[in-house]
């Protein structure tokens, strides 16, 4: 018997063209409805987000500040080279805080997806990068 491969669907294409066979296997995605919700009044809030396609590979970055009343602030989005999805997201919030620095803005809150981040800024740690 000939041994098989378990696979997404484009492997398992790639392979069957070798006469390799396959069984596809299929990931269960779990989705939920998130909402933004607005920072106090008097206070302003950077939501951020960064992504690589793949870790390390090319990465990018960005965010966007807004005021209680959903007004935006600022817009960026920046290009981060080679880097890892958790390096991106640190770059993003760093450029974030810059531009709110840099324009004098402050009673910032800050929003991340990134839990390592997260609690890296919260317990006021840091990594080697």
């Amino acid at each position: 018997m000939s041994p098989v491969a378990t696979c997404s669907a484009s492997v398992c294409e790639a392979l069957k063209t070798w006469g390799i066979p396959t069984l596809r296997t299929y990931t269960q995605i779990t989705m939920c409805t998130v909402y933004w919700r607005p920072p106090p009044i008097g206070h302003l809030k950077l939501n951020v987000d960064g992504a690589a396609r793949g870790n390390p590979r090319p990465a990018r970055g960005g965010g966007i500040l807004r005021d209680h009343t959903r007004s935006i602030i600022f817009i960026f989005s920046h290009y981060y080279d080679i880097q890892t999805y958790t390096a991106a997201e640190a770059m993003a919030i760093h450029v974030g805080l810059l531009l709110c620095e840099e324009y004098n803005l402050h009673g910032i809150v800050l929003e991340s997806d990134s839990r390592v981040l997260v609690e890296m800024l919260r317990v006021g740690t840091y990594s080697h990068w």
